[in-house]
């Protein structure tokens, strides 16, 4: 199943979206750089599930355009919000992706009666040292042990990203107090990493999950950074369960 591409104008702005299923709705908010179309293996798994997953291509990536150098995360989290809104969407699920998982935790923070429960992938935001560039080492470190399958769709992805865009976003997530965040967000919050993940240090995670009010956190056998897209029916089936049991609440 490919989703069913579709299009609106926010803010003046024109904006991207793939969306697939009925039911309750789910949105995934992309790591960097990344489109709605990378997302594609997740639609069916979804929409198996009962649940309607709505992937917008984020401000400045794939077909949603936005500010030349990007937005920071408040900003992102409430663009994500009038999105919603935009789709009459009043309490969703929430399923973030890499620096994604920065974005969501922070809307989630802003309006937490618009999140029934969250899944972070592979979050990024670990207040350290020379963040950007133990995350770039990761990167590389990860892309070793990717199938070349996932490391193909990426590339395809960044031959479209503007250079700007990426490094700005980039740079402003980095500067993002994620914890802070966290510690405000009230839904239920599952947090799943790959385990060849090396973007991902597992003191990290342990210290979000400590942060978070109601968080957990589950390690995924034979997953990357790109844990939704290289493995996505063992993703697929965990986050969908922990959030139909979120939005059933």
């Amino acid at each position: 199943m490919s989703g069913r591409e579709r299009r609106l104008v926010l803010e003046r702005r024109r904006v991207t979206y793939r969306e697939a299923g009925a039911g309750p709705p789910v949105v995934l908010t992309a790591g960097l750089g990344l489109s709605g179309r990378f997302y594609d293996p997740n639609l069916p798994g979804f929409a198996a599930a009962g649940l309607r997953l709505v992937v917008p291509d984020l401000p400045g990536f794939g077909g949603s355009a936005g500010p030349l150098t990007g937005l920071t995360v408040p900003e992102a989290a409430a663009w994500l919000l009038a999105f919603l809104d935009a789709l009459g969407i009043e309490r969703a699920g929430w399923v973030g992706h890499s620096v994604g998982c920065q974005y969501a935790l922070a809307a989630a923070a802003r309006a937490p009666e618009r999140a029934a429960g969250l899944v972070l992938a592979g979050p990024t935001g670990a207040p350290v040292r020379f963040r950007l560039v133990r995350q770039a080492l990761g990167l590389a470190r990860t892309a070793l042990r990717e199938p070349p399958g996932v490391l193909l769709a990426v590339a395809r992805e960044y031959l479209h990203v503007r250079a700007p865009a990426y490094l700005g976003t980039w740079a402003r997530a980095a500067s993002d107090s994620a914890l802070a965040h966290a510690a405000r967000v009230e839904a239920p919050t599952l947090v799943l990493v790959g385990d060849r993940d090396r973007v991902v240090a597992r003191d990290w995670v342990e210290r979000l999950v400590r942060t978070l009010p109601r968080g957990t956190a589950e390690w995924v056998e034979r997953g990357g950074h790109a844990l939704p897209r290289d493995a996505a029916p063992a993703f697929d089936a965990r986050a969908t369960r922990f959030l139909r049991a979120a939005l059933e609440a």
